[in-house]
C-alpha cells in the first residue's frame, strides 16, 4: 500500500476551518495523507501515520499571531477537528493493513 486515493481508505483530511473573520463563509480544506513507506500492521507504523496526519492538519488550519490568544483557540479548534475527522478514516486503513498481514498459525477443524 504505497499510496492511497481520496476516495479510498485514509483519503483525505476534510474538514471546515473556522473563519477568523465572521463575515467570511466558512471553507472546507481538502489534504491526501501519504501512507507510502508505512507499515500500518505495526504500532510505529501506525504512530507515524498519526503524525503525518497531524502534521496535514496543522498546515490546513490558518496559523494566528502568537499575540492572539483567540486565533490560538481557533487553530487548535480546527486541528483537533481534522483530527477527528480524520480518525475514522486512519482506523479503516489501520484495520485494512492488519488484517491483510494477519497469519494463521493453527486451526482447529
Amino acid at each position: 500500500m504505497k499510496k492511497l486515493c481520496v476516495a479510498t481508505a485514509l483519503a483525505a483530511l476534510s474538514f471546515t476551518a473556522p473563519s477568523q473573520a465572521a463575515a467570511e463563509e466558512p471553507r472546507e480544506h481538502r489534504t491526501v495523507v501519504s501512507t507510502a513507506g508505512l507499515d500500518l500492521a505495526t504500532v510505529k507504523g501506525q504512530r507515524r501515520l498519526t503524525l503525518r496526519i497531524l502534521h496535514a492538519a496543522s498546515a490546513l488550519c490558518e496559523t494566528p499571531s502568537a499575540a492572539d490568544p483567540l486565533g490560538w483557540k481557533t487553530y487548535i479548534s480546527c486541528r483537533d477537528e481534522a483530527m477527528a475527522r480524520a480518525d475514522t478514516q486512519r482506523r479503516l486503513v489501520v484495520a485494512s493493513a492488519t488484517a491483510r498481514t494477519s497469519k494463521t498459525i493453527a486451526s482447529v477443524q
